[in-house]
């Protein structure tokens, strides 16, 4: 039987605690998309024109709120 998963990219401000295998909860994406998401790649990124910003991506098994 194959596993369904809920798969997301975003940008977020840096934090030392955004960081691969980290849990994070999402919000405003709606009833289905909502909830908590392990995080399974996280890039940590600074230039001069935009500052210091995480480029992640993530994802959970199913839909809707765990």
């Amino acid at each position: 039987m194959a596993r369904n998963f809920v798969t997301g990219h975003g940008v977020c401000e840096t934090d030392p605690l955004v960081r691969c295998g980290a849990r994070v909860t999402l919000t405003g994406l709606g009833p289905l998309f909502d909830g908590a998401y392990r995080l399974r790649t996280v890039t940590h990124l600074f230039d001069a024109a935009d500052g210091s910003r995480s480029e992640f991506t993530c994802d959970r098994p199913g839909l809707g709120r765990p």
